[in-house]
C-alpha cells in the first residue's frame, strides 16, 4: 500500500505559491501546486505512462476527507452547471476523470493528453495519472479561469487548500474511526 506524504515548502522564490503537496507512491511522487499564474499543477518528474497513489482512510484520515469531499460534491453537481453539462463530462457516475487543461500534442494524427483519474473504493481513493504523450513528464493542468470542466475548477482549487491547510492533529472523527476499524479486527 502506498504511503501518502504530505510536504509544505516555501517556493515563493520560484514564482510558486508556498505550498506544495506531494503524494509518493514508492518510486514517483506528484507535486500538486499553484503556480504564479494561479493555475494549479499535478507533475511530476516521472516518464512513466502511469502512476497510481492509494489514499487510505485508516493511514490517511484527514487526506482521503479532503479527498472524498471533492468526490461527493462533483457526484452532487454544482446548482450553476445547467443540465449537468459540466459534471457529465467530469464524471461517470462512479470515476472523477480530469483531463488536462494544457499540453495535448498530437502523434501520429491523434490527439494525446494526461489526465487524472479519481476511484472512489472501500475506505479508499485511487488516484491514477495517466500520460498518454510518450518520453514526456507528466503535468496536468488546471486552468483557474478557463477550464473544459468550467466551474468544477473551483472544487479543485478547494481541495488545494482543504491539502495545504492540514495539520498533524488527530481529530475527534479521526480517532473515533481508528478505534471503529481496530475494534472490528
Amino acid at each position: 500500500m502506498t504511503k501518502v506524504k504530505i510536504d509544505k515548502n516555501d517556493n515563493t522564490l520560484y514564482g510558486i505559491y508556498d505550498d506544495i503537496i506531494i503524494f509518493s507512491d514508492n518510486n514517483n511522487d506528484i507535486f500538486f501546486h499553484q503556480a504564479g499564474s494561479g493555475d494549479l499543477y499535478f507533475s511530476s518528474w516521472s516518464h512513466d505512462s502511469e502512476i497510481n497513489i492509494e489514499i487510505d482512510k485508516f493511514d490517511n484520515y484527514k487526506v482521503y476527507m479532503c479527498f472524498d469531499s471533492l468526490y461527493n460534491k462533483i457526484e452532487e453537481g454544482l446548482p450553476y452547471d445547467l443540465n449537468n453539462y459540466y459534471k457529465n463530462q467530469l464524471f461517470n457516475g462512479e470515476v472523477i476523470s480530469y483531463q488536462s487543461d494544457a499540453y495535448d500534442e498530437i502523434i501520429d494524427n491523434e490527439k494525446k493528453y494526461r489526465y487524472l483519474n479519481i476511484y472512489k473504493l472501500n475506505d479508499k481513493f485511487l488516484l491514477r495519472f495517466i500520460n498518454n504523450i510518450p518520453d514526456t513528464m507528466y503535468s496536468l493542468v488546471i486552468n483557474t479561469d478557463r477550464s473544459r470542466y468550467g466551474p468544477y475548477r473551483l472544487l479543485f482549487m478547494e481541495l488545494y487548500r482543504d491539502l495545504a491547510n492540514l495539520d498533524n492533529q488527530i481529530t475527534i472523527d479521526e480517532y473515533l474511526y481508528k478505534q471503529k476499524v481496530l475494534e472490528r479486527k
